[in-house]
Order: C-alpha cells, then structure tokens, then sequence
C-alpha cells in the first residue's frame, strides 16, 4: 500500500510539474514552485520512465529525466538518490497558519488598562517625560470609546447570560474612563504644542478637531454610563464612582444635532479669535500712527497709556462681531440643552457653582468698599516689592527657587515638586509666536500635570510658576477621572492663590528686593485679582444677557465695571478709561463665565493668609486638606471642610479684611519706626508716594 501511495504522489507531481510549469498552480495551492525533494531507487526510477512514457509520452519522460539529472546536480549534499521535481501534491499541502482571533471586547479593555505605557508607580503617577508625550502626540480618536460603549448597552437591561455582569459592567466602565483620560491627554498635547507655536496653520486645524472630538467623547461617554446608572446593575457602578459625580452623569444631556453643530461652530470661532488676536492693529494718536507690533518700551512715556487705549479700540472693532456670534452661539447651545441661557448653563453645569450670577453683581457692587482699605495699606508695605521688577532666573533656576521655597511651607509639597522636575512636565518661553498667558493642564493618563508659561523674565513670572504649581500639586495629590469632572473652579482656584500666599511668606530674602514686603507685594496682587475678576465677570454677565452692542459700547460697559469694582461706585464718571483692552482677556473667549473663580478663591487665599497670620501651622494644615479634598465637591462645602470661610458672603469677607488691615497697619508703623530711627523716612516715605501714584 505504501509504495502505491508513493507511485501516485511521484505521477501527480509529475504531471503538475510538467503541464502547469510551476506557476498558476502553486500560486492556487499557496504552496513554493519548487518541487518536493523526493528520492527513488534506480528501479522506481527506470519504472517511473515507463509509467511517465506510458500515460504522457516520450517526450514527457525525457523532460522528466533532465529535470532528474539537474536535480542531482544541484539538490542536497546529503541525498545520495536523485530528486524528482514536483509540486507538493495535495494530501501533503502545508497547512495555512490560524488566523489570528479577533480579541473580545473584554479582552480589549483588559489590554488597555494593563497597558504598560500608562503604568503607574507605587505612589500612583505615570513615568513617561513631557518630551516622550510629545514625541508620541497624534490625532485624538473620536472611536476610541465606541466598542466599549457599545458593550455597556447591553447592560442597560437584565442580561441574564452574563453571570459576572456586576464584575463585567465595572471593567467597561474603567476602560471608558482610562481610554477618555488618554484622549483627554492627547488634547492637552496638542493645546500645548499649539499655543508654543501660534503660527502653525496646520497644527491649529487639527486642534479645532481635537476639541470638536474631545466634547463628543465626552458627551458620549457620560451619557453612556448615565443610562448604565439607571439600569439594572447601576448599584454596581455606584459602588466605585465618587457619589458626588453619579449625580453629574445622571444629569448628563443628550446631545441634539444642532448642539453638536454649536459646539463645533464655537471651536471654530474661538480658533477665529486666536488668529485674529495675532495679527497687528493700527490707531493714529497725535498725528502718528502706532501698531501693536511695536515695542511699547519705545512709546512717549506720558503717552504710552493713551497710546495702548487707542490700540485697544481699533482691536475692539476688529474682534466685537466675532464676540456678538460666540455669545449668541453659546447661549442658543444652552437652550438646546434645557436651560435660560449661557450663564445660567455655565453656573449649574459646567462650572457647578453653588451661588448665582446675581450673587456675582451683589459681590461687585460691594468689592471696593470691602477691599480698599487693605489694598491701600498692603500697598504701603510693599514697598518696591513689585511684580514688575526683572529677574534673570533662567528657567531652570526659576523652578530650583520655587522648590527651595514650597518645602519650606511644608514638606509635603517636595513629593510632587520632584516628580515635576524629574519629568520636566512643563514649557516655558518668551518667543513671539508663543500664546499669552499661563495655565496648568491635567494629564490625567500619568496622574498629574504640566505648566505652561509665557515669560516676561520680571517677578510675575515667579508669582505665576508659584500659582500654576499649586493647581498641578492639586492634579499630582486628587486624581478624579477627567470623564465626569465637575470642574469646581472657585475650590481648584483657591489651591494655586492659596499657595501663592504661603509662599510668599517664605520669599522676602530670595530675590534682591529692596525696602519692600513681597507678602504684602502678592497680597495687592490678590486683592487686585478680587477686584478685576468681578470686573470681568460682571462685563461678561451683562454682554450675555445682551449680547447686541458695537465695539463702543463693549468698551463702555468694562469701563463703567472697572470703575465701580476698582474705584468705586461715586467715581464711576471719573475713572480712567482701560475698557478697550477686553479683547485681550482670552478666558471671556475660551472658557467664559469662568473668570469670575479668580475672585472667589483670591478672597479664599486672603482667608488663608488672615488664619496664617493668627496660627501659621494650623492655616497650612487646612490649606493641605484642602488640596487632598475630593475634587468634586463644590465651594461651600468643600471651604467648610477644610476648615474655611464662604467667601461669597459679604460678612465674611470684611471679617477677613479686618484682620489683614490690622497686620498691614502694623507693619506699617513698624515700617515708619524703622525709617525714624534710621534716618530714612524721607526716603521710605518718597517710594511709598511713589508706588500709591503708580497704582
């Protein structure tokens, strides 16, 4: 039997060989052109010329014999009988390897979170360089939660198949959350990345796509968990969801066409306000003509504000239409989703305040008369402690003193200090294509942050590392997925303002200072942001709730707010005119209603600083807990918590100012004491002249 099978190998690959030359076949077969290496005796040999002479012809076995003589030529040194060349035949075809077997669902989000790329450490951050985020930054994925989500609906009702469902619902709920925070973090890169380079074309497209994504992500993500809450094994999900932010998936929107049409118009127009923000404006003044693009250092001394004003009006005509369409587009996208307007939509939702916009204008009416007085003493005992005094710290130096100094307050902040500087989680410049302004970014994928700054190489910039390291200490140390956040700002806020105080007390020795009080410097600093933020936030309130104006009448209506919260409400005729400068505030366009969260938690930071002044030890104490707070617990609550006042009654915030006026008397005196005794009072008294005027 077996020589039979052999004798009808050898004639099939014989005849394969022969009539198809190798190719068409063995491309059917899937199989190598080159035939086996079948060996046989010289009398299998003579008795296959005889078989091949018989079924093909004389002319076939004499093929079939060269192709044998070749065979031994060249075939393998360890054959000692000649090969026939023959394709495999059939029954011995190698088999095809296994497809490779598509991974489950579960499998899928099992791969993800054991993704090693996004491990964490033992205190729970990740361990990848801003350098390597940024070498690794691509296109966010608008599909990157879909088959998870997908998953999850199946168990919006009974699923009786399943009985690890509770265990299998938690998992699809993780890989939402981790595969968002990674979008999330993509996005950040790319904000980043743009606003080094504000010139690149390119880069701000894909930007204005990454946000359009990013808020649909998020919209489908929450409204899937939101209909697994209401489901039968939404006790499952609540059992490792914080309680506080169940209550925001439950109140999740569902997204109409239209609200997704606004959302990606607005990305739209704010990438409209970057770019026209980038381009130069002309004003004529006495006869010359100015451009924003020139060196304001150079402009006439008793000119240069007037000068700025003018810039500032030909801006307003440039940007007020574009202002007019985002207000009117946001408060058409509040009404999609339910609610009166924008403001209304901003307060409740995205922001989770509990006071209102009304509160706010209360607040503004009385900031002047609560705040002035410290004001004017803090800026007595500043000296020439200004923000406006150049440093030379390069950037690397600016972060070594901010490290020397934050330890100081408490060493509890050096754990996250290091991990900073380890991974050189930030970016700081002063180029011109660079964007204004500074900001901390979660990265919540490595459980912590990165700084961006813009520098003016003055003091300011030291005050500005101080503060954006207080929100990423907050980002290292109270991890809340970003899926969900509820972002309330008035709390996140008052952990950099708050840190800004404290550590200013530590600072009066680190850089060369002359006859001043940095504390007191940071403390006119907050004092100045009390008074401004609700400036804005009043202007803001206002133009939503009538967003029809002129350039002009934009202008007006900072100027009567900039009078009424900074000079008070009988100078509101008289004082100088800086309202033309509102286009140059870029949160009233990229997050507006927020700006009014610079005042509440300044007036938290002061809080802090009145409860430093009485028992240090015990105000860092609560400064800390507040820090570690669960981040979703709105103001109120998350002040009492901690031990802190409600800043946004009025009774409260005087009880502070009373404290800090008696310090700053004080010092004061002591000042003025000081400058008797040592025959330098004319001098002390001449800057501090000169700093009131200057202010």
């Amino acid at each position: 039997m077996k020589r039979a099978k052999k004798w009808i190998a050898v004639l099939a690959s014989s005849a394969m060989f022969l009539t198809t030359a190798g190719c068409e076949m063995s491309e059917i077969a899937g199989t190598s052109t080159e035939p086996p290496n079948i060996t046989l005796t010289p009398e299998e040999q003579e008795e296959l010329n005889r078989l091949v002479t018989e079924v093909f012809g004389e002319e076939a076995a004499s093929s079939l014999n060269q192709g044998n003589a070749q065979s031994q030529e060249t075939g393998p040194a360890a054959s000692a009988e000649p090969a026939v060349p023959a394709a495999s035949p059939e029954p011995v075809l190698e088999a095809s390897p296994e497809p490779v077997k598509e991974q489950t669902v579960l499998e899928k989000a099992d791969a993800l979170i054991n993704d090693q790329t996004y491990a964490l450490d033992d205190n729970g951050h990740g361990h990848r360089s801003f350098e390597e985020m940024r070498a690794a930054w691509r296109d966010i994925n608008g599909n990157a939660l879909d088959p998870f989500i997908e998953e999850l609906a199946k168990y919006n009702t009974e699923n009786p198949d399943d009985k690890d469902a509770e265990k299998t619902v938690v998992k699809l709920y993780q890989a939402i959350i981790e595969a968002y925070d990674r979008e999330y973090e993509v996005a950040v890169i790319g904000k980043v990345l743009l606003d080094e380079d504000l010139s690149n074309d390119e880069l701000s497209a894909r930007k204005v796509k990454a946000d359009t994504d990013l808020d649909l992500l998020d919209n489908k993500g929450r409204t899937a968990i939101r209909d697994c809450l209401k489901g039968p094994y939404g006790d499952a999900l609540k059992e490792v969801i914080d309680p506080l932010q169940v209550e925001g998936y439950l109140s999740a929107p569902d997204l109409s066409e239209r609200a997704k049409e606004l959302m990606a118009e607005y990305n739209e127009l704010d990438n409209e306000y970057k770019v026209l923000m980038e381009k130069p404006v002309t004003a004529e003044f006495e006869g010359k003509t100015y451009s924003s693009e020139d060196n304001e250092q150079e402009f006439p001394e008793d000119k240069a504000a007037q000068i700025r004003i003018q810039l500032g009006y030909a801006r307003s005509e440039q940007i007020a239409p574009l202002y007019t369409k985002m207000i009117k587009n946001r408060n058409e996208y509040a009404k999609e989703l339910g609610y009166r307007d924008f403001i209304e939509y901003a307060y409740k939702s995205v922001y989770g305040r509990d006071y209102t916009a009304d509160d706010v204008m209360k607040l503004a009416a009385s900031c002047y008369e609560s705040t002035a007085g410290v004001l004017t003493m803090a800026l007595l005992c500043s000296g020439d402690a200004s923000m406006k005094q150049e440093i030379s710290l390069d950037n690397e130096a600016m972060i070594n003193t901010l490290a020397a100094n934050v330890i100081k307050v408490s060493p509890t902040l050096k754990e996250s200090m290091d991990y900073l500087q380890k991974y050189k989680l930030y970016s700081f410049g002063s180029e011109d294509v660079r964007a204004p302004g500074a900001y901390m970014a979660d990265l919540p994928a490595a459980r912590a942050g990165c700084i961006y700054i813009e520098r003016s190489n003055t003091l300011a910039d030291y005050e500005t590392l101080t503060h954006e390291f207080g929100h990423y200490n907050n980002a290292y140390h109270s991890y809340s997925p970003r899926l969900g956040a509820l972002n309330h700002l008035d709390v996140l806020e008052t952990h950099s303002q708050g840190l800004e105080i404290l550590a200013s007390t530590t600072l009066n020795n680190a850089f060369p200072v002359s006859n001043g009080d940095y504390s007191a410097a940071v403390t006119v600093d907050l004092i100045q942001s009390i008074t401004s933020a609700l400036m804005v936030a009043a202007f803001e309130i206002e133009a939503y709730r009538n967003p029809d104006r002129t350039a002009q009448e934009f202008c007006d209506l900072l100027d009567k707010y900039s009078a009424l919260c900074m000079l008070g409400a009988d100078q509101v005729e008289e004082s100088g005119k800086i309202g033309s400068l509102w286009p140059q505030i870029h949160h009233i366009f990229d997050c507006p209603q927020y700006y009014v969260s610079y005042s509440i938690s300044a007036l938290s930071a002061l809080d802090i600083y009145a409860q430093y002044l009485e028992n240090p030890e015990e105000a860092v104490n609560k400064y800390l807990d507040l820090v570690n707070i669960n981040p979703n617990m709105k103001y109120v609550e998350a002040m009492k918590t901690a031990g802190l006042r409600d800043m946004t009654k009025v009774q409260n915030i005087n009880e502070v100012m009373e404290i800090l006026n008696r310090h700053y008397t004080e010092e004061f005196g002591n000042r003025l004491v000081e400058g008797v005794q040592n025959g330098e009072i004319g001098n002390i008294l001449t800057s501090l002249l000169k700093d009131l005027t200057a202010n």
